[in-house]
C-alpha cells in the first residue's frame, strides 16, 4: 500500500517477489531471530537511504562531481524521508 517510487529499495509489490511480511517471515524462519521490531529497522534503514542520497545529491549540487544522474537524487531522498515517515505508521 506504499506510494510507487523510483528509490524504493525492495520490488515487494513486484509480480514474482515476496511481499514484504513473507521476506520477513521467511528471514524469521532462516535465522531463528525475533522479528516483533522489525518495523524500527525498517524506517530507519529508509531513513539512513535516504542521507546517503541527499549526501550523494549535495556533492553535485555544489559541483564536487558531475555526474548529472545525480541531480534526481534530492528529489529521492525527500521522497524516500516521506517513506519513511509513512512506514512509522
Amino acid at each position: 500500500d506504499e506510494p510507487a517510487t523510483p528509490f524504493k529499495p525492495m520490488p515487494t509489490d513486484s509480480p514474482g517477489f515476496m511481499t514484504r511480511p513473507e521476506a520477513i517471515d521467511r528471514y524469521m524462519q532462516l535465522s531463528g531471530r525475533d522479528t516483533a521490531n522489525v518495523t524500527w529497522y525498517v524506517v530507519f534503514g529508509t531513513y539512513k537511504l535516504a542521507v546517503v542520497l541527499q549526501q550523494i545529491f549535495i556533492r553535485w549540487h555544489r559541483g564536487q562531481t558531475a555526474d548529472r544522474r545525480f541531480s534526481v537524487l534530492g528529489d529521492g531522498a525527500s521522497q524516500l524521508m516521506d517513506l519513511a515517515s509513512l512506514r512509522r505508521a
